[in-house]
């Protein structure tokens, strides 16, 4: 057994130890203990942090916001994106245009997209000034949610779409071709045939959604 594929993973797993490893086992082992400011040790508590933390109401209801986030998150995410992949389907005229314009949040940053979502939706935004009104898009707990997930779904819808496109063209376009003459219709065959079939895209997406939901919030 030669070890040079293990000396190129070298320096993959060194990086993991030091910067995922080592912090997950450390932020464990200081779970148990009364830290100072810096992150040193002090005097040992058991699991009474836990049970703070778990009957803390701040703790339930950032649990209850979050959960709520991702489930608008990901599920706003995929029918969005599964809707523009099944309109993208046919190869016509301009398609690579809208195609491109349907995928292009992905190539934006998460900064510039929050800076433009807030320029947009402020208090003295582009669509209050528009439409005359006073709304509190960010300021207000309902409010805010709601727009934290429209946000997130437009700039994530790129990457699930560009998978299930591929996901649906991958159907093989006898079958397709087939249920048609049969007399099926287009419903018919999204749900008997481009759905069953892309199902390991599909699959992905819906937990990359759900990934993303929890990380991002």
């Amino acid at each position: 057994m030669t070890p040079f594929p293990y000396l190129m993973l070298l320096p993959t797993l060194v990086f993991l130890c030091v910067f995922a490893f080592w912090p997950f086992f450390k932020s464990i082992y200081l779970s148990f203990y009364v830290t100072d400011t810096l992150g040193n040790p002090g005097a040992f508590v058991g699991v009474k942090n836990y049970l703070r933390v778990f009957t803390s109401k701040e703790f339930i209801n950032s649990l209850t916001a979050t959960l709520k986030y991702a489930a608008m998150v990901a599920v706003g995410t995929f029918i969005l994106a599964m809707i523009l992949a099944l309109l993208s389907l046919r190869h016509v005229r301009g398609s690579k245009v809208y195609q491109t314009m349907y995928a292009i949040p992905m190539a934006i940053a998460s900064v510039p997209i929050s800076a433009l979502a807030m320029y947009i939706f402020s208090n003295y935004g582009i669509i209050n000034s528009l439409f005359r009104t006073d709304i509190r898009w960010f300021t207000t707990p309902s409010n805010a949610l709601i727009m934290a997930a429209l946000v997130t779904i437009w700039s994530s819808v790129g990457t699930s779409y560009i998978f299930l496109l591929v996901g649906f063209r991958n159907v093989s376009g006898d079958m397709v071709e087939a249920a048609t003459l049969d007399g099926a219709g287009m419903m018919t065959k999204i749900r008997r045939i481009y759905i069953p079939l892309a199902s390991p895209q599909i699959f992905f997406v819906v937990f990359l959604n759900i990934l993303h939901a929890f990380k991002a919030f």
